[in-house]
């Protein structure tokens, strides 16, 4: 009883002067995280000025990236601490970001020395227009702060089925009727006066159950043009059908 109690004294006295440290670990590398979001938005920001669609979270490359981030504190590198590359966590995963010592979203991509966007590398795979997925973590362990970005080109097929457009002429009016498209948000309905001419948005329909659509006030003998596409959204990214066949219709 002795022994252990002097044992204790020792190590209490060891923790006071310094000579024992435990690293806490501030994990905020969930999906949610507003550290992870941040960094998706700036990253979008930069794809969206090379005219580059957006980088969509993915569930298992943030699952890996949380992986990886943690093993950072142990061997800052591409190659995982048990001598495998980092790609053998996920068949998704096409390319690797990480950094060490930035303390927010706005210094690990641009205003720290080593900031992502100031690495040749790093903006590449940012930049990269074959990407479709990412996962983000970040985390710090006692003083140090570590990130990682997961890149990924599988991305599940959202394009919807081409709608199948029938039109029919009224009094100074065109009725348009189409058949449901399974899982579509909406549809999209484009007019012309010409057959092959310029075609622009005429109605954008806001439901993926409704199935009919009437132009109104039309002048009377004309021939209008249309043709409709459908669309899903998904992560807020629309992602759109091909055009229907173009039909016309001669104005009652």
């Amino acid at each position: 009883m002795k022994r252990n109690i002097i044992f204790a004294i020792i190590v209490i006295s060891i923790i006071a002067l310094g000579a024992l440290s435990i690293p806490t670990i501030s994990a905020n590398n969930n999906g949610n995280d507003a550290y992870v979001n941040e960094v998706l938005k700036l990253v979008n920001n930069e794809r969206e000025k090379a005219n580059l669609k957006p980088l969509i979270l993915d569930k298992d490359m943030i699952s890996a990236a949380e992986i990886r981030v943690k093993e950072l504190n142990t061997l800052f590198s591409h190659t995982r601490p048990n001598g495998k590359p980092y790609s053998v966590l996920s068949s998704k995963i096409k390319g690797e970001n990480i950094a060490k010592g930035q303390r927010t979203p706005q210094e690990v991509m641009y205003t720290a020395q080593f900031s992502w966007m100031k690495s040749e590398g790093h903006r590449n795979n940012i930049l990269n227009p074959k990407f479709t997925t990412i996962g983000i973590a970040y985390i710090k362990i006692g003083n140090d702060h570590y990130w990682v970005q997961l890149f990924g080109e599988n991305k599940v097929t959202t394009k919807p089925s081409t709608p199948s457009l029938k039109v029919a002429s009224g009094k100074k009016k065109i009725n348009l009727s189409w058949k449901k498209v399974p899982k579509a948000n909406g549809y999209q309905i484009y007019k012309s006066t010409t057959k092959k001419g310029k075609y622009t948005l005429k109605k954008t329909i806001k439901s993926g159950s409704t199935i009919k659509f009437t132009d109104k006030g039309l002048k009377k003998g004309k021939i209008y043009y249309y043709k409709i596409r459908s669309y899903t959204i998904v992560n807020n990214v629309k992602n759109y059908s091909t055009f229907s066949t173009i039909k016309g219709a001669k104005v009652k």
